[in-house]
């Protein structure tokens, strides 16, 4: 039966798929459940404590889906994903596909088109992803403070080496040159010290004032390719501030 279009009811249209240990599909888990047999162990890292922690491996192989992306989008959109996508992502989409497989959910999808929502419901986001994006974030602010908190790049720091003052709004951590080479502490400590030094230092608040006032540069005139001519303006600006 076609779908009334011109009513704002909203209709929820649920699917579902699993990837788990023990069960690559529904049916699969069907089964696993009325067997009563876990398809977990106890871990045997080390760092989880012996026996605290129940682990398995999913029973997954996303070439079981291959075929129908490569139906849909073609084979190198198939190639692709599985070049670029990691493990969880996989498993998030073939979950979603043995979702749309049950009847009609597909063609309702399809006729809704672009008044259709997609929600997809996760036990885990993409751990690994989030780690290695969050160590990325973490090294590259240890970078950027460094760099801010150099003597070179921070007037406060200057003062401070030069005439012993401490800058106000808060007291100086730890320097940690007075601490122990090679150690956890200092490693610590360092990160403290220039984050402390980058979040005073004059420079990097005209470096940010500026590269805010290139941002809010635009095109002169009103022709088509304006906007193309304000990122043409923009990019110079920034390699002239990175200059």
């Amino acid at each position: 039966m076609p779908f009334d279009q011109t009513r704002s009811t909203r209709v929820g249209i649920y699917g579902w798929g699993v990837v788990a240990p023990g069960a690559r599909d529904v049916p699969a888990f069907a089964k696993l459940l009325q067997s009563g047999v876990s398809a977990l162990r106890p871990s045997a890292k080390p760092e989880l404590g012996p026996g605290l922690f129940a682990v398995g491996e999913p029973d997954f192989a996303f070439a079981d889906y291959q075929e129908w992306i490569a139906a849909r989008h073609g084979a190198p959109y198939v190639s692709r994903m599985v070049a670029k996508m990691s493990d969880n992502v996989q498993f998030a989409i073939g979950a979603t596909i043995q979702a749309l497989r049950a009847p009609g959910l597909e063609d309702a999808v399809k006729e809704l088109d672009e008044q259709c929502h997609v929600y997809i419901g996760s036990g885990v986001g993409d751990l690994p992803e989030s780690y290695k994006a969050a160590a990325t974030l973490g090294r590259a602010m240890r970078e950027w403070n460094h760099f801010w908190a150099d003597p070179a790049h921070c007037t406060e720091r200057r003062r401070f080496h030069a005439e012993g003052t401490a800058p106000s709004g808060g007291l100086v951590p730890t320097d940690p040159a007075t601490l122990p080479v090679d150690t956890e502490a200092r490693f610590e400590a360092l990160g403290a010290w220039d984050a402390f030094w980058a979040s005073r230092s004059a420079e990097l608040r005209a470096f940010c004032d500026r590269f805010a006032a290139i941002e809010k540069l635009n095109a002169d005139g009103d022709e088509a390719d304006a906007h193309l001519h304000a990122i043409r303006k923009r990019l110079r600006e920034h390699r002239k501030l990175m200059d």
